[in-house]
């Protein structure tokens, strides 16, 4: 824990809480988009589509359930930063390259 003692009540700990808890705002964000990618994607099924808002949980909740494990061979710190950067990549990606493909979006 001597790598967390730096954000024991400090601003950094306020905005990485902050951080951490707006990820759980991210399907709302999503349902907003989802009549324009209905619009994008007109021969798939909706419920392909309404996909985009399911599948991340899914793997929040197959991840929270391996966590506790992973935290005993892999740093807290790294393990969460390793989560963002995923998180992050996965969120831009199909904005920045592949938005003309409903898998990849998926994916």
């Amino acid at each position: 824990m001597e790598g967390w003692r730096f954000l024991k009540n400090s601003a950094v700990l306020k905005i990485t809480v902050l951080s951490l808890s707006l990820l759980n705002l991210t399907p709302n964000a999503i349902s907003v988009a989802l009549a324009d990618i209905t619009q994008s994607f007109p021969d798939t099924s909706p419920s392909t589509i309404a996909m985009i808002l399911t599948l991340p949980s899914l793997f929040v909740i197959f991840f929270s359930s391996i966590s506790g494990k992973l935290s005993t061979v892999i740093s807290k710190k790294l393990l969460v930063l390793v989560g963002l950067v995923l998180f992050t990549v996965g969120g831009v990606a199909p904005a920045v390259m592949f938005s003309n493909s409903l898998i990849f979006i998926l994916l």
